[in-house]
Formats: structure tokens, C-alpha cells, sequence
């Protein structure tokens, strides 16, 4: 597999860019109100929902249950990105999901470059203790081998990256001052969301609910 660091910089700056514009030009916001930029890195548990791989004149795969594993510090790493102005923010969950245990037709399965999640979320409360919940869509990089078959390693931004389907989010976030205009923030959140992505010859189903625990710095932009 060859992750290179430099194409996850170029898909961060490209969608941060992409909803920094939709959040800072569409969406209403108070005239006070103060823009924020977050980094997060943490883990995340995935549930067991049942996979689903369908291929042309094969047989379907259901893998009932699923054991995921997040690996949040291996090759590309677990992180999330948020940028806030007033109420509303949008947020770049790179969550991964590397499958352990494989049938025997399939040799290797991951959607860990990863299981994203891009949304639009609205924070409510004024004090160190607020809560969100956010709405948006995966954008999924699987890498599988299937049948003997691979599909999706090496490839770049344009062929590795999928839409999958809908995603949201829940999540309590705890926020202190740290110096001048920067921030300490913990957080804890719940994500949802469903997620077809492409095997050699087919597709594979791939639902995600997960629990995550994150720490982050941020700053007081203006």
C-alpha cells in the first residue's frame, strides 16, 4: 500500500477550502461572532454492523459481524479538523476502519484513508460546556482485495475518492482558554452514517456508527 502524506494535505486543503466558503458566505452569523480553527486527534470504537460485498456472477458476501479496528496512529493518522464561525462550523472526521476478521474470500479490507466524514454542524451553549450535532456526507477511500482481486491501493485524489452516502453526528465538547487567542477542547461524540463503496467487480456496503474520543487545540482567528 502507498499512503503519501502530501495527497492528505491536498484533500484536507480542498475540502476545508470548499466548506470554509459555504460556512463563511451562505450561513448568517451575528456580526461579533468569532471564526475558530481546530485540529483534534483521538480514537474511535466501531459497532459491529453487518457488511454487505456484491460482486458480478459471484456469490454475496454478508459479514455479520464485523470486528473493526481503528489503528488511529498507523500510516494515514485518525484526526479531525473544524472550522467555526459563530453557531455553525464544518468538520473533517478522518475516521479509519481496517476489517480483522476477514473470510476466506476476502484477503484484506479497509476504508482507512479513510471513512470521512465532512459536515455542517450547529453548536448550542455559551459556556466551556457546549453540544453538537452535525449533518453531511462520507467521502470513503477503501482499499480491499476480494476473491484475489485488488482495487483501490495507490490510487490518488480524484480515483480513490468516493461518495458514499449520509453521515451525522452528536457530540459534547468541553473548552478552555489556554493563551490569548488559543484553546484547549476534549470531546466526545457519536457518528452515523451509511457508505457503499467499490471492490474489484462490484461494491461493498459498509455502515459506520461509532463512538469517538478526541483532545484538540484551536485558536481565535478573529
Amino acid at each position: 500500500m502507498n499512503h503519501r502524506p502530501s495527497r492528505t494535505a491536498a484533500r484536507v486543503a480542498v475540502v476545508l477550502a470548499l466548506f470554509t466558503v459555504v460556512l463563511l458566505v451562505a450561513l448568517p452569523a451575528a456580526a461579533s461572532a468569532q471564526t475558530t480553527f481546530t485540529l483534534f486527534v483521538g480514537s474511535s470504537a466501531h459497532a459491529p454492523l453487518a457488511v454487505i460485498i456484491e460482486q458480478q456472477n459471484e456469490d454475496t458476501l454478508y459479514i455479520e459481524s464485523p470486528e473493526w479496528e481503528t489503528k488511529p496512529f498507523y500510516e494515514a493518522p485518525y484526526y479531525s479538523i473544524r472550522v467555526g464561525h459563530g453557531e455553525w462550523d464544518v468538520e473533517l472526521i478522518h475516521d479509519k476502519m481496517y476489517l480483522m476478521n476477514t473470510p476466506p474470500e476476502v484477503q484484506h479490507f479497509e476504508v482507512s484513508h479513510g471513512y470521512n466524514l465532512l459536515l455542517l454542524n450547529h453548536r448550542r451553549g455559551n459556556g466551556p460546556f457546549t453540544w453538537r450535532t452535525g449533518l453531511g456526507l462520507v467521502a470513503a477511500h477503501p482499499e480491499s482485495t476480494v476473491r484475489g482481486e485488488g482495487l483501490g491501493y495507490g490510487q490518488g485524489i480524484l480515483k480513490g475518492f468516493y461518495i458514499g452516502g449520509p453521515a451525522g453526528q452528536v457530540a459534547a465538547t468541553y473548552t478552555r482558554d489556554l493563551l490569548g487567542p488559543l484553546y484547549l477542547t476534549a470531546e466526545a461524540k457519536a457518528t452515523l452514517a451509511w457508505a457503499k463503496v467499490p471492490v474489484y467487480n462490484g461494491h461493498a456496503t459498509v455502515p459506520h456508527l461509532a463512538a469517538h474520543l478526541l483532545a484538540g487545540v484551536g485558536v481565535r482567528l478573529w
